[in-house]
């Protein structure tokens, strides 16, 4: 019995692959569940982690549609429900990540030919943004299955434009995506390109698919309201894109997501860039052309020209987490340009593979040696709360000062002490000045005993830090990357031992 993934028309081209096609499939999925639980819970959970962690806790019963993510805090909710361990809450992206894996080479199957779908899949795999974003505590890798999944069902509706189950299918899995991430609602309008296209000639095909596009749009009102009237949430600064960031956005997306450092390597990479824009290239005007060539573009492109002119306005969505919904089709892409690559120059196609492995192999050891995240995250909660936890003694107060709004959430996630906690409000970056300091130090609420003070790195300067060794003093004093720890003590008592 034939898949029911793979169309009449595809199955002959199993035949390229000369053993069973479950086997490198397999393979490839292995090693990404390799690399998705490799080092899984080595660095710790940032600011974006300890939100959807409270937001899971948050949710409310019955739940509120017009909540944005919710789809994916209720799943949290209930993976919390077995356990609250780093690894073990990184693990639900983990899986969404390897069904990924998986989709990504059925559509490429389904579209093309099942090594499509093996060199798509495995370039997938591979990335290390991908990568980061399995092993972190937030929706990404959901919303990439699922928009995979609503691509894939769309591909059956068309193939079968009389059948009802591809239909509903796609219209369920696009509502489910754009309820979990907002932004797959560009996906939707690209699915709208797709089929306008192929039915150009066929209006009556066209309104089949009328009656889902209606109940997409209604089933993603409530998450796209509730997107578009919280500006006092969690948004990350971004800066307006111009031409530059969407030519280097492919590299953050495909290998190597950090800003390369040596000179040889800034040189390497936008040539790599160039590489990559030219199998792009590549696989959408080579003769003779592949007519579902143009459906892979337009899901790639269709959603990169909406996020830039939307962040054209007074805020900017183009930040590389956001742009993940397009990552498959460029992989897709660069998948059927090696294809033919291999079939006409076979040479020049080692020689892209060569410089594409050394980006890519630059990018893994990068990702898994840095301290911080592929964006510059530098949240190391757990060290810092565990060495309080370690050294802390009866009568210790904490003093959390955080720029962010919710200053509690990794206090509440990782400490289990009994030290009193305050979270008083750091001073505006304009008075940062000695004596706006020394008043402001002045009125914080210090243990009689011992305090523990932490303060973000962005606020440091030469006088703060006179200023306590002045008043205080220093039992210990730590700089991890987000943050400084100091253990203090008044100077009007003895000195303690810690």
């Amino acid at each position: 019995m034939s898949s029911p993934l793979a169309s009449p028309q595809r199955i002959s081209s199993i035949r390229e692959i000369p053993f069973h096609p479950g086997i490198p499939i397999g393979f490839i999925v292995l090693l990404a569940a390799i690399l998705y639980f490799f080092q899984l819970d080595a660095k710790s959970l940032w600011i974006d982690e300890l939100i959807s962690i409270a937001d899971a806790q948050n949710v409310a019963f019955p739940p509120t549609f017009s909540k944005g993510r919710l789809l994916y805090y209720l799943l949290l909710r209930g993976w919390m429900l077995l356990g609250h361990h780093d690894a073990w809450l990184r693990s639900l992206s983990v899986l969404f990540a390897l069904g990924s894996v998986i989709l990504i080479y059925h559509l490429g199957c389904r579209l093309f030919r099942p090594a499509t779908g093996l060199i798509a899949a495995l370039l997938f795999a591979l990335s290390p943004t991908i990568i980061n974003h399995a092993q972190e505590v937030r929706y990404y890798t959901l919303s990439l299955f699922l928009g995979l999944a609503g691509s894939l069902l769309l591909v059956r509706a068309i193939d079968r434009p009389g059948a009802i189950q591809p239909l509903l299918g796609w219209s369920i899995f696009r509502i489910l995506a754009i309820v979990t991430t907002p932004i797959n609602a560009a996906l939707a309008i690209a699915d709208g390109a797709i089929v306008v296209w192929h039915f150009r000639r066929n209006k009556r095909a066209i309104g089949r698919f009328l009656g889902g596009a209606i109940a997409i749009a209604l089933g993603s009102l409530p998450s796209l309201y509730s997107i578009l009237n919280s500006r006092g949430s969690h948004w990350v600064e971004a800066s307006t894109p111009g031409l530059s960031h969407v030519l280097r956005e492919i590299r953050f997306l495909t290998a190597y997501p950090f800003p390369p450092t040596p000179p040889y390597q800034t040189l390497f990479f936008q040539g790599f860039i160039l590489v990559l824009w030219g199998l792009v290239a590549i696989a959408l005007w080579l003769r003779p052309p592949e007519p579902r060539v143009t459906w892979v573009s337009i899901w790639a492109f269709v959603p990169l020209g909406a996020i830039f002119m939307l962040s054209q306005g007074s805020r900017s969505f183009w930040v590389t987490r956001y742009l993940l919904l397009v990552s498959p089709y460029l992989f897709l892409s660069i998948a059927i340009a090696l294809e033919k690559l291999w079939q006409r120059w076979r040479i020049l196609a080692l020689g892209v593979l060569f410089v594409y492995a050394i980006a890519l192999s630059l990018g893994l050891h990068a990702y898994y040696t840095r301290s911080d995240r592929y964006i510059g995250v530098t949240g190391n909660y757990r060290d810092l709360i565990q060495t309080i936890s370690n050294r802390e003694q009866p009568g210790d107060r904490i003093l959390w000062i955080s720029s962010h709004t919710r200053p509690q959430l990794a206090l509440n996630h990782y400490y289990s002490g009994k030290a009193s906690i305050n979270y008083p409000q750091p001073l505006p970056r304009d008075r940062l000045n000695e004596t706006a300091l020394r008043a402001w130090i002045a009125q914080l609420p210090f243990s009689p005993s011992r305090t523990w003070l932490v303060y973000p790195n962005n606020r440091i300067t030469p006088e703060f830090s006179t200023l306590l060794e002045n008043q205080f003093q220093v039992q210990f004093h730590r700089d991890f990357r987000n943050a400084h720890l100091w253990l203090l003590v008044p100077r009007s008592l003895p000195q303690n031992r810690s």
